[in-house]
């Protein structure tokens, strides 16, 4: 939404450049740099309109959010980016777009470095920021 406002801020400046430059040239009545420059408010509040408000900006209410408790079945997707603990890969970050999870790996299957994969599991907890996820099932994409 905000790239549309910018294009739409930047239209309005180089409508408002060309009229002043075609003023310049043409010596013509001062009216047309101010047309240009309503046109550019005008497109300017045209683009302020459609800042998206609420939930689309991301502004959530308390409402908007589900509580996991200790232990509910969760899954996540991502790729492998550190092994913290090499014994049957026991321990490593997943990562993706929405951030990265500590896997302690009970499933017993090995992964390395790079896999992409989902991880099935139970949700550990929270501890210094890191979400904990006990992992029953890996499958590899």
């Amino acid at each position: 939404m905000y790239i549309q406002i910018l294009l739409l801020g930047l239209a309005g400046f180089l409508v408002s450049l060309a009229f002043t430059v075609i003023f310049f040239i043409n010596k013509k009545k001062k009216t047309i740099p101010l047309v240009s420059l309503v046109a550019s408010i005008l497109i300017f509040m045209l683009g302020y309109t459609m800042i998206p408000t609420g939930s689309e900006a991301g502004q959530y209410t308390k409402d908007d959010f589900t509580k996991i408790e200790k232990d509910a079945k969760v899954s996540v997707s991502g790729e492998v980016t550190e092994i913290i603990e090499d014994k049957d890969s026991f321990l490593f970050i997943l990562e993706n777009e929405e951030g990265s999870y500590t896997i302690m790996n009970s499933s017993g299957d090995k992964v390395e470095k790079g896999n992409k994969l989902t991880a099935y599991g139970l949700f550990d907890g929270i501890q210094d920021n890191s979400v904990f996820i006990q992992a029953v099932q890996l499958d590899k994409d």
